[in-house]
């Protein structure tokens, strides 16, 4: 075996030798073209050539030809490991772009008023190549006082970040933290934190979505302000106020939910949310900021709260909403300031529920005065009966505006009685149903003889409204007349309902029906007849049509006996006749 792998290694010396000679020729050769050129003598050239055809020869050694080419390969490899190596620490190296202490370089123990910093010595961070930045740790996350400014540990990082991951511990995001973040598309924030600072993402013109977590239960002012490309948020449903200007210029927000807990809207919150068609403000709201909803040029429907702890609409709070279209003004308003409805191009009707309000044209300090209804044309409904309207106060407002009397939309209730039930039997298992022509939206609750009833004791649905009493209910009431009273946000209406035993609707045989063909007892429709589920055709029970009842055989028989006694009888007369006439 080692005789063949000394003849290969020979004759793979000798290829080699060959190959380099031919190689040295063809350069001898290119050499001598140049040596011609450039005066250079043939002497030095053949030296050269010998000492390195000597070096091969040398290192091609036939009886070491075996060890040298195992030698090559070692080193072929020990070369690549090195390489390999050094690639994966020189990536590693790359990976990690910055970290560090939050709080590093700031005073974070500055405790000047309005805020203390001694906050961020316990996070610290991580900024990845791909842009993603980690914070970890526990505690407050803020900006600090760094010699003659406010800073955040991001402010030269900020070109940089793409994505900000904030692991459960941290509890607050600070102020300014992230903001101007232009490359900023995602934010994933953990269930500890309970509050973020002012203008936190203000500027991060590149974010499309984020999500609140329910922990959060505050925020500052312009914490969203100018996310141009915000299209998307789900707020925390136990913040209680929409700080000033937080979706000031999120140009791209097309909707958003107002949480339930919400009791103000900060000034200019909303304004210049172009794309927003849409807003429900819960009832719960007490307060709208000035400019709450200003520019707001695809807003179609706003719906004001009814509750009486706001007294007015401030200024600019609508204006240059200019797809707006119908307003109306709950009763509880009393006072409509400088620019309300200003530019509200689109707005052709408006709706007065209560008593006339008082109009200022006056606006915050450094605005010019403004009408209230400036460049609006519309048709504005109000209670006719209503004698706080008069001719010295039915104005324009700045606009053309109509004035026309309608009738209370209390005067409006009726009770459809083609639908209502009047009667329920006790005991029958049915239900009673009762329609108005009120709007359901309107619908607040019902009574029965004053006491208002549990919702869970009835159904609402619309059509205008369908209310329907369950039996469970029904069947607790006292036999008797009971006035049911349907309250709405701006009035009531009463209709009867009579409760009866269940025994009275007995009379047909006990049949166990509560004779109100279908809930419609002692409907006109079916000739009044109570508890009479033939409409008006009664059952025979006494058998007078002739149809035979149990234990009447007797009589069957006897009727059989003298058809036979009679058929004899005729046999006779004939046979006696034929006798006769012979």
């Amino acid at each position: 075996m080692k005789r063949i792998k000394r003849v290969l290694a020979m004759m793979l010396a000798v290829v080699m030798i060959v190959a380099i000679q031919s190689v040295v020729v063809l350069a001898d050769e290119e050499m001598n073209v140049v040596e011609k050129e450039l005066g250079v003598g043939e002497e030095t050239a053949k030296a050269e050539e010998n000492v390195v055809v000597g070096n091969i020869e040398q290192g091609l050694n036939l009886e070491n030809a075996e060890t040298y080419i195992e030698n090559i390969e070692q080193e072929n490899k020990e070369e690549n490991v090195n390489v390999e190596s050094n690639m994966i620490e020189t990536y590693a190296e790359g990976d990690v772009i910055s970290s560090g202490n939050c709080g590093e370089g700031l005073m974070t123990d500055y405790t000047t008023w309005p805020y203390t910093f001694k906050c961020m010595d316990n996070l610290t961070y991580v900024l990845t190549s791909d842009g993603t930045l980690t914070i970890s740790g526990s505690g407050l996350m803020n900006a600090g006082w760094y010699w003659t400014e406010w800073r955040t540990p991001f402010d030269y990082l900020k070109d940089q970040i793409k994505k900000v991951v904030i692991e459960e511990g941290a509890t607050t995001i600070g102020r300014w933290v992230f903001s101007d973040c232009i490359y900023l598309t995602e934010v994933i924030i953990p269930n500890s934190v309970t509050g973020i600072g002012d203008e936190a993402f203000k500027g991060c013109s590149s974010l499309e979505k984020i999500e609140i977590p329910n922990s959060v239960t505050g925020w500052g002012d312009e914490v969203f302000a100018d996310c141009g490309n915000l299209r998307e948020i789900k707020m925390s449903e136990n913040i209680t106020e929409i700080q000033q200007g937080v979706f000031k210029g999120c140009s791209s927000l097309e909707q958003i939910g107002i949480p339930d807990k919400v009791t103000s809207i900060g000034f200019n919150a909303f304004e210049g949310c172009e794309k927003l068609t849409e807003i429900d403000i819960p009832d719960g709201v007490a307060y709208i900021g000035n400019g709450a909803f200003k520019g707001c040029r695809s807003l179609t429907k706003v719906v004001i709260p009814t509750n009486d702890v706001e007294k007015w609409i401030d200024c600019d709070t609508f204006e240059s909403c200019s797809n707006l279209s119908t307003i109306i003004i709950p009763a509880s308003i009393t006072r409509i300031n400088g620019g309300a409805f200003a530019n509200c191009s689109s707005l052709k009707t408006i709706y007065f529920e209560g008593d006339m309000p008082e109009f200022s044209s006056e606006r915050y300090s450094g605005n010019e005065s403004l009408e209230a209804f400036t460049n609006v044309t519309a048709n504005v409904y109000y209670p006719g009966d209503n004698a706080t309207y008069t001719a010295d106060n039915m104005l324009n407002y700045g606009g053309k505006l109509t004035w026309i009397a309608q009738k209370s939309k209390v005067d409006e209730l009726a009770i459809v009685l083609e639908v209502t039930d009047r009667v329920y039997y006790i005991g029958s298992g049915g239900n009673a149903t009762i329609k108005c022509t009120g709007e359901l939206k309107d619908f607040v609750n019902v009574a029965v003889d004053g006491q208002l009833v549990d919702p869970s004791c009835y159904t609402v649905s619309e059509g205008s409204t369908v209310l329907t009493f369950l039996s469970a209910y029904l069947d607790t009431l006292s036999i008797g007349d009971h006035v049911v009273t349907l309250n709405y946000t701006y009035g009531s209406i009463d209709t009867v309902l009579t409760v009866l035993d269940r025994s009275t609707n007995d009379t047909n045989g006990g049949d166990g029906s509560n004779g109100m063909n279908g809930g419609n007892a002692g409907d006109e429709n079916n000739g009044g007849n109570i508890g009479n589920v033939n409409n008006g055709n009664s059952v025979n029970k006494n058998g007078t049509n002739g149809a035979p009842k149990t234990g009447d055989s007797t009589s069957l028989g006897i009727l059989w006996t003298l058809c036979v006694l009679s058929a004899i009888s005729v046999l006779a007369f004939m046979m006696r006749r034929k006798f006769c006439l012979k």
